[in-house]
């Protein structure tokens, strides 16, 4: 068996796959924005967002350019990629496929043995995502070669550290039931859910998982970034003897060590519950949500 290439063109800087007549098929992340994910990262800052997509598409743009033209990566994530995915277990990078009349996508990796590959550098790989990006990619490779892949995989890249996960695979049919209602104009998911209308909400719910646990990543991620900077800042203000520094727009203050007092309620009640009980206060909370990020 051997790969065959499509006649498709993409165009890079605006992101367009066009047929030989010039005819413009719609990619899969648009589709999976319209009927599965939208709002995926509502919430999170767009400096971030558009951050994350530079370095993704870098660590991208620098694995193919080692498999194609031998030039030597500067990102750790792809320098980490390349002792796995290089020339000697490449079928093909970055592989277009299309069904010719209404998809196409690229496919990051093929290996010799027609394993997909994708590679993600997000901060929490997000497996429902995959699995629907690369379930697609697979009936396209299908239509295209006319056999299907073998099985597909995430490549999660964070840094030096490289994991690469199973993903479970879509059934063709629920990829032919997504695909015909994106061509109809009709959303996938309150079809599906059309006869649960109850349930919706926890439907929606499931989508919003991934972005959820993306949020908090990113927010740990950042939080103790601004940590450490700002044990170095007051380290050097230490070392330097500043109280404060002050800019154009921020004013740095060096809190000096101080020691503080408060009182073991615990054992206050457990030794005197009468006294305890003269200064209890009662305050109203509101109710929250809790969330607990399985490993």
């Amino acid at each position: 068996m051997k790969l065959k290439y499509s006649l498709i063109q993409f165009d890079p800087e605006e992101h367009k796959y066009l047929t030989p007549e010039g005819k413009e098929l719609l990619g899969v992340t648009g589709l999976l924005t319209r009927q599965l994910f939208a709002g995926k990262y509502d919430g999170i800052p767009r400096e971030i967002l558009n951050r994350a997509a530079d370095h993704g598409s870098l660590v991208h743009r620098e694995i193919n350019d080692f498999i194609t033209l031998g030039f030597s990566p500067k990102t750790s994530e792809a320098r980490e990629a390349i002792k796995e995915f290089n020339p000697d277990t490449c079928a093909a990078s970055e592989y277009l496929v299309s069904d010719g009349e209404n998809y196409a996508t690229m496919i990051d990796f093929v290996d010799k043995e027609f394993n997909l590959y994708d590679f993600k550098t997000t901060a929490v790989l997000d497996k429902e995502y995959v699995s629907w990006q690369l379930s697609i990619s697979a009936y396209l490779f299908k239509c295209q070669n006319g056999f299907e892949p073998k099985n597909y995989y995430a490549v999660h890249l964070r840094g030096d550290k490289m994991d690469v996960k199973p993903v479970e695979k879509k059934s063709e049919e629920e990829v032919l039931e997504l695909l015909a209602c994106d061509i109809a104009g009709e959303n996938y998911l309150e079809k599906k859910s059309s006869l649960i209308k109850t349930d919706l909400p926890l439907v929606q719910l499931k989508q919003l998982e991934s972005t959820i646990i993306e949020i908090e990543a990113e927010l740990k991620h950042f939080t103790d970034l601004r940590e450490e900077l700002f044990r170095q800042i007051y380290d050097k203000m230490e070392e330097k003897d500043l109280k404060k520094i002050e800019t154009d727009d921020l004013i740095i203050t060096r809190v000096l060590p101080s020691e503080s007092i408060s009182i073991d309620t615990k054992k206050l009640k457990e030794e005197m519950p009468e006294v305890a009980k003269q200064y209890e206060k009662v305050s109203q909370r509101k109710g929250y949500v809790k969330l607990t990020i399985k490993k």
